[in-house]
């Protein structure tokens, strides 16, 4: 299965409390609106604490966010991903909310499905 990871930095400005309220808020309903029925689903995970090892440089973390989606297919993902950051996504940019954005798409695969083989990758591209 394929999947989009999304990175997003908050601007300085903001609080992690409007961020969230907006990632959870406009930028959901934009993300249903255009991703519709390809979004098999769409997380979103909010750091909330360092790693072990991973300290924070003035008690910042480095994401405020970790962004997934997942479709059938590679190509059904990327081109998601482009109708989402092409609709609006760059203008919620523009209005203030995010300051970076580093976004990946993966071909996910579950470690734990089968302890008695070792995992493959079943790539169809």
């Amino acid at each position: 299965m394929y999947k989009a990871i999304v990175l997003l930095k908050r601007r300085a400005h903001i609080s992690s409390d409007d961020f969230e309220s907006w990632f959870l808020g406009e930028h959901a309903r934009h993300a249903a609106e255009v991703g519709g029925e390809r979004l098999l689903k769409y997380t979103g995970s909010f750091v909330v604490a360092p790693g072990p090892r991973s300290p924070w440089p003035n008690n910042e973390p480095a994401v405020d966010v970790v962004s997934e989606f997942w479709c059938t297919d590679r190509a059904t993902v990327e081109a998601t991903y482009a109708d989402l950051a092409g609709a609006r996504g760059e203008v919620n940019n523009v209005l203030g909310m995010v300051s970076w954005r580093e976004a990946f798409v993966a071909e996910e695969i579950d470690l734990l499905a089968d302890l008695r083989h070792r995992p493959r990758r079943l790539r169809s591209d």
